[in-house]
């Protein structure tokens, strides 16, 4: 019985074959298996034959063939193996096209051991780091953006990176780069230690860069996103159900809410303002609908939350315009002055003890300054 290994093939070849074969004799052992031997290039060829040098060349049958994604460029040899006695050989093995990804595959890689190595002396070898990501699954790769002043139309942005160790146990190592314009290709790279070190100073090191460039501590960045001046970088959370990281004084629902009442908008409304925020940098704070009086705890039942905040009535909103908010918290960070790739404005914090909670005071004409804290859950539950 004839054989059949050839049955439902169309062969046709790229160029000239190699020594040893002929067109006439490629011909009749594609027939003698029940295949068809094609002369010219259609679209009802499934393999297509050529040497690694046609290949290479990318002679116009071998261009042609690439754009056809089901067309199988192989190798001579599979055409001769399979011919001979025994059965038909796998394609895989002689496939131009499993060849051609595997050697850009292996040159990836080299470009990427390359490049790690590279950025070893200057940034972080991404050879060993990776991005670290906590048990929420937040990634510590995060943007802080502001307008260019001296260039219309460029934004400054800072990236910063909590890096984590590839080998066990963990190292952590904290980075950053600056681009100075849209469009920057080569960063300026800020490294704060020399060494990666215990997860605790590291991410010290990475909550004070965040801190310094923005005005607002690494545990406010939802409560207080979008209430600092233009000066200030902008940091954007993640919306729409993604993970905001940990280290949150409340949960990321209850920031989001605080956040809607500092900034004035429907509580409702801001993971859709969150997503639009991706546009804007530094927004000023503060409007007239910022805050309720004391002792009106939503009025309207449809939109009671069931938690009263207390907030200070903003009876005056150009003199907030004018003069800002000011924050001062009680369980203040250690400040490192931080002359790091650009200026930022100096932020202030109280020593007080014993208390956490976020004070706003707002600009009077009296001496006596005059706030309520949020945060302090005890004396919101008294009143």
């Amino acid at each position: 019985m004839a054989s059949q290994k050839f049955k439902h093939k169309v062969i046709a070849i790229a160029g000239p074959p190699p020594d040893g074969l002929t067109i006439d004799k490629l011909k009749h052992w594609t027939e003698i298996h029940k295949g068809r031997f094609a002369h010219e290039l259609d679209e009802h060829v499934t393999h297509l034959l050529c040497t690694k040098e046609q290949f290479k060349q990318r002679v116009p049958r071998v261009r042609e063939g690439l754009k056809r994604k089901r067309l199988k460029i192989v190798d001579f040899d599979w055409f001769e193996l399979s011919a001979g006695p025994g059965r038909v050989e796998k394609v895989a093995k002689y496939c131009h096209r499993h060849m051609l990804k595997k050697q850009e595959a292996t040159r990836r890689e080299r470009e990427r051991i390359e490049r790690g190595k590279f950025l070893a002396e200057r940034f972080v070898n991404t050879n060993l780091y990776r991005v670290h990501y906590d048990d929420y699954n937040f990634r510590y790769q995060v943007s802080l953006v502001r307008e260019n002043y001296l260039e219309s139309g460029h934004r400054e942005r800072h990236v910063l990176y909590l890096f984590e160790s590839i080998a066990r146990p963990p190292l952590f190592l904290f980075a950053a780069e600056y681009f100075r314009r849209n469009g920057d290709a080569q960063p300026a790279y800020f490294r704060q230690s020399d060494c990666s070190g215990l997860f605790d100073d590291e991410f010290g090191h990475f909550r004070r860069f965040f801190r310094a460039k923005t005005g607002i501590r690494w545990e406010d960045r939802v409560v207080l996103h979008g209430t600092m001046p233009a000066s200030f970088f902008a940091y954007t959370p993640p919306n729409r159900g993604k993970p905001v990281g940990r280290n949150g004084l409340f949960s990321a629902t209850m920031s989001r809410e605080l956040n809607a009442a500092l900034r004035g908008l429907p509580a409702l409304a801001v993971g859709e303002q969150l997503g639009r925020d991706d546009e804007e940098v530094g927004t000023e704070a503060v409007g007239d609908a910022m805050l309720q009086e004391e002792g009106d705890y939503d009025k309207d039942d449809d939109k009671d939350d069931g938690v009263d905040w207390s907030l200070i009535n903003a009876k005056d909103a150009s003199d907030l315009e004018s003069g800002g908010v000011e924050m001062e918290w009680s369980d203040s960070e250690d400040q490192d002055d931080l002359e790091i790739l650009g200026d930022s404005p100096n932020t202030s914090s109280s020593d007080e003890e014993g208390k956490m909670g976020l004070c706003f005071e707002l600009p009077s004409d009296d001496d006596d300054d005059k706030g309520v804290r949020m945060g302090d859950m005890a004396a919101l539950d008294e009143d």
